[in-house]
C-alpha cells in the first residue's frame, strides 16, 4: 500500500539534525499547534455561543474540555501523520464528536476525562521514538500506556471521597449497549441526553480509509488498548466510573485512524485504487440505508442521508482522480476539508442545539 510512507517512521523521527534544524522544527511545531489551539477555540465558540449567556462560569468547563481534547489528540496524532489539515481534523472530530459533545449534557466535570486522555496517552507514544526497540523499552511503552487506566478511575474515585464530594460528574451506570451502533451510522438520530458512540458520517468514511492502511502494517498494541477500552465500557462500573468514560478510548483511537485516512486520501496513488473503492462503496450502502430510513423518519435520518451522499462524491472525486493517475492534491484538499469542515460544523451545531 503506497500511501503507507505518509505516516512518520521511527527512524525517520529519531534521525539526528543539526541545531539550527532543530531550533526551526521547534518553531514550526509550536506555531502550528498554536494554530490549532487559535482554530479550535473558535469551533467552541461558533458551537457553545449561543448559549453562553445561560452558562455560569462553572459550565464554561465543557467548551474548555472539548478545546483540550481537541488540542491533546492533535498532539498525539503528531506520532503517526505529517500533513497539519489532517492532524487538524483528527483533533476537531475527537474532541467535537457527536460522543465528546454528550458529555456536556452533564455535571461540567464530567468533561475531565475527555480532556486529558490525550496527553495521557502522549507519554506511551514518544518516549520510544528515539530510544533503541529492545525488550525493556517495550515493557516500558507498555506500562506508560496503562496510565489513562490508572488516572481516569482514581479522579472518579476521590470525586466520590468525602473531601471533594460525594460528587457524581456522570451517572454511575451509564454504559454502551449494543443498540447504540445507531450513533455510528446516524448520531443525530439518537435522543439530546443518550451518548451517541460514533463520528460524523463523512468523517467516518474517511476513517476506513485510515484503518486499512493501519490494519496493513499488524501493529496489535493499540488494537489491544481498543478492545479493553469496549471492554470495560460494556461492563459494570469499576471504581466508581463510570463505564461510558472508558468508550473515550476508542473514540480516540479511530480520531487518529480518520487523521490518518485524510492524510492517505490526499496522497494516495494509483495503486490504492482498491482501497478507496472500498470506502466509496461503504458510503453508496450507508447513504441508501440512510434514505430508505429517511422516508419514514426524516427528521432522524434526513441529515445522515444528505451527509454520506456527499461522502459518495468526495471519495468517488478522489478515486477516479487517482485512476487517473493525477496528483492534483490541492483539490484533493479542498474536497477534503470542504467534506469533513461541512459535515463537523453542520452536524456539531445541530447535537448543541439539541442538547441546550
Amino acid at each position: 500500500m503506497t500511501i503507507l510512507l505518509l505516516g512518520r517512521s521511527d527512524k525517520e523521527v529519531s534521525m539526528p539534525a543539526n541545531s539550527q534544524k532543530n531550533v526551526a522544527g521547534r518553531t514550526r511545531r509550536y506555531c502550528t499547534i498554536s494554530i490549532a489551539a487559535v482554530l479550535y477555540i473558535a469551533l467552541g465558540v461558533y458551537l457553545y455561543e449561543p448559549y453562553f449567556k445561560y452558562f455560569s462560569p462553572q459550565r464554561c468547563l465543557v467548551v474548555a474540555g472539548s478545546i483540550c481534547g481537541a488540542l491533546g489528540c492533535f498532539v498525539l496524532s503528531r506520532r503517526w501523520i505529517s500533513a497539519f489539515g489532517a492532524l487538524l481534523f483528527a483533533g476537531a472530530i475527537y474532541g467535537f464528536s457527536p460522543f465528546a459533545l454528550g458529555f456536556a449534557a452533564y455535571h461540567p466535570s464530567a468533561v475531565l476525562p475527555l480532556a486529558i486522555l490525550p496527553w495521557l496517552f502522549w507519554p506511551a507514544a514518544f518516549w520510544s521514538v528515539k530510544k533503541n526497540k529492545t525488550f525493556l523499552t517495550a515493557v516500558i511503552s507498555a506500562a506508560l500506556s496503562l496510565l489513562p487506566f490508572v488516572i481516569i478511575p482514581l479522579f472518579f474515585w476521590l470525586c466520590a471521597q468525602p473531601p471533594l464530594g460525594p460528587l457524581f460528574p456522570l451517572p454511575l451506570h451509564i454504559k454502551l449497549h449494543f443498540a447504540d451502533v445507531l450513533g455510528l451510522i446516524a448520531p443525530q438520530a439518537t435522543k439530546p441526553h443518550e451518548f451517541a458512540f460514533g463520528f460524523y458520517h463523512v468523517p467516518l468514511i474517511v476513517g476506513l480509509m485510515g484503518l486499512f492502511m493501519y490494519l496493513t502494517v499488524h501493529r496489535i498494541k493499540v488494537m489491544i488498548l481498543i478492545a479493553a477500552g469496549l471492554v470495560l465500557a460494556f461492563a459494570g462500573p469499576v471504581l466508581q466510573t463510570p463505564p461510558i468514560v472508558w468508550a473515550l478510548v476508542p473514540m480516540l483511537s479511530f480520531s487518529v485512524l480518520i487523521g490518518l485516512g485524510t492524510q492517505g486520501l490526499a496522497l494516495a496513488g494509483p495503486a490504492d485504487r482498491k482501497w478507496i473503492l472500498f470506502c466509496l462503496a461503504a458510503a453508496a450502502a450507508l447513504a441508501i440505508l440512510t434514505i430508505l430510513a429517511a422516508v419514514k423518519l426524516p427528521d432522524a435520518f434526513g441529515i445522515s442521508a444528505k451527509m454520506y451522499g456527499l461522502a459518495c462524491v468526495l471519495t468517488g472525486s478522489i478515486f477516479f482522480i487517482a485512476k487517473a493517475g493525477c496528483r492534483w492534491r490541492l483539490l484533493r484538499w479542498v474536497l477534503l476539508c470542504a467534506g469533513l469542515g461541512i459535515d463537523i460544523l453542520l452536524g456539531a451545531r445541530f447535537i448543541v442545539d439539541k442538547i441546550f
